[in-house]
């Protein structure tokens, strides 16, 4: 029989919420942890935990749309990620994520507006700049592509994947 293995942070995680099951940045957290431990499904079930007692909670809009997307799942992500833009419609790292998400699902046309409205609130997201820069490189627009890794790397110099998409 082989050992069990237990995520210590997913343990204080679950024992917190037994404690206070109405804490929302609690089991947001937990949603993300596990969104970060590849189990796409787990943080599904809490998003949707939150969503179900606030239907236009951002934070859990975004982690319910990385979940979907993690999985293939890619019309459940955009609309789950449009639910969170328009209701922080100013929010430059989601426009990232949502550049992400249409760059995943074969839009890079699309994905390089979405992360040129992210830049048009935060010009130092190196994110943005290089999923712009992807997208061009991958529609051919290779000066497009080199301004926007220069953009990256502009933003934060020490930024190695910036550099060596241009080399």
């Amino acid at each position: 029989m082989q050992p069990v293995f237990t995520d210590p942070i997913e343990e204080q995680f679950r024992q917190h919420l037994q404690a206070f099951p109405g804490d929302v940045e609690g089991r947001l957290k937990l949603g993300a942890h596990l969104l970060n431990a590849g189990r796409s499904d787990d943080a599904l079930a809490q998003f949707k935990v939150i969503l179900k007692r606030q239907p236009k909670h951002q934070p859990a809009l975004n982690g319910k749309a990385l979940a979907h997307a993690r999985k293939g799942e890619f019309s459940q992500a955009l609309t789950a990620m449009r639910k969170a833009l328009a209701g922080a419609p100013s929010e430059p790292r989601l426009w990232v994520n949502y550049g992400n998400i249409l760059k995943d699902d074969g839009y890079p046309e699309e994905a390089i507006s979405a992360y040129r409205k992210a830049l048009s609130f935060d010009g130092k997201l190196v994110g943005a700049s290089l999923g712009l820069g992807n997208c061009a490189a991958t529609l051919g627009r290779i000066e497009e592509a080199i301004a926007a890794y220069d953009q990256a790397l502009d933003a934060n110099p020490l930024y190695a994947r910036a550099f060596y998409a241009l080399t």
